[in-house]
């Protein structure tokens, strides 16, 4: 069974923290966006563009990379194609 109680705890955390992250294009970040409800499958990481999500800087925990120009550009060649 998921803690839920455990994340309304860190999610109180995020909202009342102070800190103020400055983030730039092609970064790639690690958050915490809350728990999962229903199944997912955690065999394989792929970034889907489709779920591109909003998220507040205060979501953000810490930087783990960058994407290189080419792959920048055609993750927004893709994005563009969707809207």
């Amino acid at each position: 069974m998921k803690n839920f109680d455990k994340w309304n705890r860190e999610k109180k955390s995020i909202e009342t923290s102070k800190g103020i992250i400055f983030y730039h294009t092609r970064e790639i970040w690690w958050c915490s966006p809350g728990i999962n409800v229903g199944l997912v499958n955690g065999k394989v990481a792929k970034a889907l563009i489709s779920q591109i999500k909003v998220i507040d800087t205060k979501r953000l925990i810490r930087k783990v990379g960058s994407l290189n120009l080419d792959l920048f550009a055609e993750v927004r060649k893709n994005v563009k194609g969707l809207l």
